[in-house]
């Protein structure tokens, strides 16, 4: 019980996720609960001056922190009208499935999470379970995501198991796929910013490999071309001389 609630109490009730926190919510709420849960993000847009412009966005953002708010209120009044001891005798397997709410305001750190470009904004959830093997739900569309019953509504059928997972995370091939989309962002982004350098960065190294390959699988042929005209050069000199 300590353990659960220094996991709960590390953390707001509406989590900011960015790359610093994002993994250890992951493993602390993971090991606080022992048993999946559910991690509901609002998928938005920061500026640089850290605020979310696009109305639509800004709705999202609004709609998902007033369900936490929501959540939180009921979680509290359930824990006070149960004593410690009859929440303590409930099997493990009984307990409803903790949910947690937050956003993401970098959109790339999202797409690298399921491995694709989501539209914004995105309602993401997050299925954390303690053996790693997570699942991701994606819901971009906004007739589904534009009122709190409806989120709250996507939340308890996520529960209930009504969805596939748009991603399993624990499949070799999502990993092998997500090295290879970090890798091609990462490429994009370079050659966004500075293609001249992306240039110098694989272009040098790359021409020498070249070199490297072709004087060791070409030099043999060069070398026999020579031998080849040095002989036919001493046979012209031969015939010669008998002629004479």
């Amino acid at each position: 019980m300590l353990e659960h609630w220094v996991g709960n109490e590390r953390f707001p009730d509406f989590i900011h996720f960015t790359r610093g926190n994002l993994h250890q919510v992951f493993s602390e709420r993971g090991n606080a609960y022992n048993q999946k849960h559910l991690l509901v993000v609002a998928v938005v847009e920061e500026d640089k001056l850290e605020r979310v412009m696009a109305k639509e966005q800004r709705r999202l953002l609004q709609l998902t922190q007033k369900v936490s708010d929501l959540a939180a209120e009921s979680t509290l009044s359930v824990a006070h009208s149960k004593s410690f001891s009859s929440l303590s005798l409930i099997p493990s397997t009984t307990l409803p499935v903790p949910t947690h709410y937050g956003w993401i305001g970098s959109p790339d750190l999202a797409n690298s999470i399921v491995a694709e470009h989501l539209p914004l904004p995105t309602l993401l959830i997050i299925e954390v379970s303690p053996e790693q093997n997570h699942k991701y739900y994606v819901f971009n569309n906004r007739e589904s995501i534009d009122s709190e019953s409806k989120i709250q509504n996507l939340v308890e059928l996520v529960k209930e198991g009504h969805f596939q997972a748009t991603v399993h995370a624990d499949s070799v091939s999502f990993k092998l796929y997500r090295y290879v989309f970090d890798a091609k962002v990462s490429l994009t982004d370079m050659w966004a910013g500075n293609p001249v350098l992306t240039i110098v960065l694989f272009g040098l190294p790359l021409g020498f490999l070249s070199l490297i390959l072709y004087s060791a699988c070409c030099g043999d042929i060069m070398d026999a071309k020579e031998e080849d005209e040095v002989e036919e050069s001493e046979e012209e000199v031969e015939s010669h001389e008998k002629r004479e």
